[in-house]
């Protein structure tokens, strides 16, 4: 008589050593993540550049938790709502004058047409 092995039956296989811990991380895994809708921490702004095609700077913004790949270039404007002191701080070490004034007149608009209201 033969038993039949039971296909229930859990049968563990391991542990494995790990050969690489490095993400793999794709350009299709960054688009499913920025799709999904959720807030990234800014980590740092690395650089700028004027796009001449839409005729404005945008900053290449290094995310908290991501690697150099997630690196991303966002429009100033955007960098300026989201995070005016991070901008600002960049900005001061910056040596492009058009940048700087750019920056500053942006920011500067934008506090002067939200004005903190007077509680007595």
């Amino acid at each position: 008589m033969q038993l039949h092995a039971n296909k229930l039956r859990v049968m563990w296989v391991g542990p494995y050593r790990v050969v690489d811990e490095s993400l793999d991380v794709n350009e299709e895994l960054l688009d499913h993540m920025a799709s999904q809708g959720t807030l990234q921490a800014v980590e740092t702004i690395v650089e700028h550049r004027m796009n001449t095609d839409m005729h404005a700077y945008e900053v290449k913004v290094k995310w908290l938790g991501m690697e150099v790949i997630g690196e991303s270039w966002e429009p100033m404007k955007t960098m300026s709502e989201d995070v005016p002191q991070l901008l600002l701080q960049y900005t001061n070490q910056a040596t492009d004058d058009d940048f700087r004034l750019a920056v500053t007149s942006l920011v500067e608009g934008k506090s002067s047409r939200n004005p903190q209201q007077r509680r007595d």
